[in-house]
């Protein structure tokens, strides 16, 4: 009797000692996924910080790119009341303006509130792209994605530059995202969440189309280990019909919301006219996209790499179509995408970083197994652990050897700038318009530009989408206070600046910077009522002086408004004349030095046109009459000029008053 109960006692005693080494195996098993748990969020922690920190410290510096000039110079005029596309000239959808404006009206209008809100959006993109390859490959593959987008040396300075295409993309980066998690997890609410930031992405830049194909892909595909549980991947035409509506609806609204008409004028017929045009300054996508791969070859070597690998995975290689077909996309629409500009180019290293990411993970799990001898890894798996290891060096030495890009001028301020800025300042009232080609120097000194030069950009320029009658026509309209030429873009502009120059009252140059101060408030100091032909009046004029010795030069300004529709271009003629019909003075030329021809005046604004007249040496002392009128070209006829009564002047032409010339 005793033994059966000793061996059931040894039984029992060895049970226990089994749930003991159990429970402690248990025990050791969670501490480590615990442990890991914390390594993980900890480093994800780290890449966000890393991804903050370069933004965040350079927050007022320069520009990185004209745009961002021209981005919070439209929502700083959109929130003062002036209307976009109609007066607010914008090429791209509105929703970055929009939130642009919000954000000025929360924060305050300031360029580090406009950047903070850009690097929010981009943030969001940053981290939803290592979502989708989490979504893809799991979470270590999400993390790997994110440290390689990070390794990029231009995403720091990106990260927050107001400009379009990563906002756009940061859109487009939830759509994907929540169209992979629809998939897994067969809720059509994701659904409906992709096609909204589907939408969302278009809204801000149409470059993100793109990501079309892997959506749709996303959506048409079932998620393999999960297609045989109810509900999930049963209709996937259903998904695709609910993704498009939701996306289309948005379009709608958005559409609802803005002048349609001269929104399908700027932001699509323009664009669309752009399209296949080949400007020197940008070059072609191709030709861009070839030398972005020559730069980021290591990136590329990383992502075949990282793509053997998951093919080499049954379970894993499935995923792969998605980036492919993502990278697929991306390429073809920037080979397409004319002109187009290097920034750009970040929307092919996402991919390529999604599948870099994957292929890094799934080599590390690799090693790892072999490592603990979880199983038998075969030799050309190690290998292509190997070949991502040294595609990694690689990489990293290229980052290690690159220095960071600076913005556009560099990241601080140069002196000369600064000196523009309080120039600006110190001449212009707070509410005052301002003629310039850098707008964000303009709004950094609180002073906004007019609307028509938010799309002097060197593409709309070079296009002819902005032309120097379209200044100068906003100049008389608006009446700003001052105008200055920094980039050399409004220097494409034929005859601009002279035109400018002659209307100035004050000129300062920066360096290569000029800036004149403009009088907005000219008005005639002497007042004339005649009309030429039926539709141009000549309001008054002003002299520079009324006593000149011979051989001096005389300034006439003359003030021209339309009084309906002028059909043809004119020419002004001043002639100053003595006794006898002697010619001491002449000038002819179109009015307002040719850029702002006759024909495209615009009815009830105030035109002043100057004119020098170079006084003969020989012209003898007396007092001589100024006359003034216009005539066409070839025929050289001159337009009917007629009184404040209706009387028709002598010759068509009109006695404006006398010049005395002295003797010295």
């Amino acid at each position: 009797m005793a033994r059966p109960a000793a061996e059931k006692d040894g039984r029992l005693a060895a049970e226990k000692d089994g749930r003991l080494a159990a429970e402690q195996d248990a025990k050791s098993v969670r501490r480590r996924r615990h442990h890991l748990d914390g390594a993980y969020w900890a480093l994800w922690i780290i890449a966000i910080l890393l991804y903050l920190a370069w933004p965040a410290a350079n927050l007022t510096a320069y520009a990185w790119s004209n745009d961002e000039g021209l981005y919070v110079q439209q929502a700083a005029l959109a929130n003062a009341g002036y209307r976009l596309y109609a007066e607010v000239l914008l090429n791209k959808p509105p929703l970055q303006v929009w939130i642009l404006q919000t954000a000025f009206r929360a924060a305050g209008q300031s360029l580090a509130t406009a950047r903070l809100a850009t690097l929010g959006l981009t943030l969001i993109g940053f981290v939803a792209l290592g979502a989708v390859a989490r979504q893809l490959w799991g979470r270590w593959a999400g993390l790997a994605t994110v440290a390689l987008f990070l390794g990029l040396p231009e995403v720091p300075v990106r990260a927050h530059a107001v400009m379009s295409d990563l906002p756009a993309m940061a859109f487009g980066l939830v759509a994907l995202w929540a169209a992979l998690q629809a998939r897994r997890a067969g809720r059509r609410r994701w659904v409906v969440l992709s096609g909204a930031a589907f939408a969302g992405g278009l809204l801000i830049h149409p470059l993100v189309l793109h990501l079309g194909l892997p959506l749709v892909i996303v959506l048409l595909i079932p998620e393999p280990q999960r297609a045989q549980r109810p509900g999930i991947g049963r209709r996937p035409w259903l998904d695709l019909a609910v993704f498009a509506g939701v996306a289309a609806s948005a379009g709608l609204l958005a559409l609802a919301l803005i002048d349609r008409p001269a929104f399908f004028t700027w932001a699509l017929s323009q664009n669309i006219r752009s399209v296949g045009t080949d400007i020197v300054f940008a070059g072609s996508g191709a030709e861009q996209m070839l030398e972005y791969v020559g730069e980021r070859w290591t990136l590329v070597l990383l992502a075949a790499s990282g793509a053997l690998v998951l093919l080499a995975d049954p379970v894993r290689r499935r995923g792969l179509i998605v980036p492919a077909a993502w990278a697929v996309a991306a390429a073809a629409s920037l080979a397409a995408w004319a002109p187009v500009w290097v920034h750009y180019m970040l929307v092919l290293a996402l991919p390529l970083a999604v599948a870099a990411g994957g292929g890094i993970s799934v080599a590390a799990q690799w090693g790892v197994d072999a490592l603990h001898g979880r199983r038998t890894t075969a030799w050309w798996r190690l290998s292509l652990a190997g070949l991502v290891l040294l595609s990694l060096g690689a990489f990293a030495l290229q980052r290690l050897s690159e220095t960071m890009p600076q913005p556009e001028g560099g990241p601080a301020w140069s002196a000369e700038r600064t000196a523009a800025r309080s120039y600006l300042k110190e001449t212009t009232s707070p509410d005052a318009l301002i003629v310039t080609d850098d707008p964000l120097l303009a709004f950094t000194a609180g002073r906004l530009v007019l609307p028509t030069l938010t799309e002097a950009s060197y593409k709309q320029i070079r296009l002819g989408h902005l032309a120097t009658e379209d200044v100068v026509r906003d100049i008389l309209h608006r009446k700003p206070q001052a105008a200055l030429f920094a980039t050399g873009r409004l220097a494409l502009l034929p005859g601009l600046e002279d035109w400018v120059a002659t209307m100035s009252v004050g000129h300062r140059t920066f360096g290569e910077m000029r800036a004149y101060q403009l009088d907005p408030s000219a008005r005639p100091e002497h007042r004339l009522d005649v009309r030429l032909d039926e539709t141009i009046l000549l309001t008054g004029y002003t002299l520079s002086a009324d006593e000149l010795v011979a051989g001096e030069t005389l300034t006439v300004t003359l003030f021209w408004m339309a009084d309906g529709p002028v059909t043809n271009d004119y020419t002004a003629f001043l002639h100053l004349k003595g006794q006898g019909d002697t010619l001491v003075a002449q000038h002819d030329g179109p009015p307002l030095m040719g850029a702002y021809p006759t024909s495209r005046w615009i009815e009830g604004i105030l035109l002043p046109d100057r004119h020098v007249l170079t006084i003969a040496p020989e012209a003898a002392p007396g007092t001589y009459d100024l006359l003034a009128g216009m005539y066409g070209r070839p025929s050289l006829e001159r337009l009917p000029a007629y009184d404040g009564r209706g009387q028709r002047w002598p010759d068509d032409v009109v006695t404006l008053g006398t010049v005395r010339v002295i003797s010295p």
